[in-house]
């Protein structure tokens, strides 16, 4: 009489799947997923590069077509109505930055140049400062009253109001020596603050590394 062997390996259940018309775990529906963008024409000219919310419950993007686009979101979380848009920029716009309290919008561009608007009305924003041309910009970060600003090789301090330059520090290159001059200097592709960094600021650039910098600003 031959033993029986093992009994056969069963895979374990896949969980059911929960019914379409379901809510997910995080309380937004299918149905919650909105189209930021009501026509289709020439949506490819609309795509969204940059986004930033407000504590006062605005969202605002940034787009390749050079275009600021501002919505007021409501208690479910979801942008609704027409949002307010206006040409902001020459180009991409790169990043999009609330002042603290929600009020004025910072924004900037790949055509060098970093604005500061008044809050978004129904007509668009009116422009209240604007910086000297810089090389293009990449990024932007909010420090005691002073807007950096991330571009080749370097963040740029402005003075928070007139966005009038008051300082430079300068990312070490990619490589020491001739091959550094040959490469060029990396992008200040992202830049971060927070209570932890104590006034200084976290910088990532083009190459893959994270610079911790202390701006120097001009009193």
């Amino acid at each position: 009489m031959v033993a029986p062997g093992p009994p056969p390996l069963v895979p374990p259940l896949a969980p059911p799947l929960p019914p379409p018309d379901a809510p997910a775990a995080s309380g937004v529906t299918a149905q919650d997923e909105i189209a930021l963008y009501e026509d289709e024409e020439q949506v490819r000219s609309k795509d969204i590069l940059c986004l930033a919310a407000s504590t006062g419950g605005a969202l605002a993007a940034g787009s390749v077509d050079g275009q600021v686009r501002c919505w007021r979101v409501g208690s479910n979380g979801v942008p609704t109505g027409v949002p307010v848009r206006w040409a902001a920029h020459a180009g991409r716009v790169s990043c999009v930055r609330f002042t603290p309290g929600g009020g004025g919008l910072l924004t900037a561009g790949l055509d060098g140049a970093v604005k500061r608007w008044a809050r978004p009305s129904p007509g668009g924003a009116r422009l209240l400062s604007q910086s000297a041309l810089l090389p293009r910009v990449h990024s932007l970060a909010l420090t005691g009253g002073h807007v950096h600003a991330g571009v080749k090789g370097e963040v740029v301090s402005l003075e928070g109001e007139s966005l009038s330059e008051v300082g430079r520090v300068a990312l070490p290159p990619r490589e020491a020596g001739a091959e550094a001059e040959a490469s060029g200097a990396p992008r200040v592709t992202a830049l971060a603050t927070g209570r932890g960094l104590h006034g200084a600021l976290l910088a990532g650039d083009s190459s893959g590394r994270l610079h911790l910098l202390v701006p120097r600003v001009r009193e």
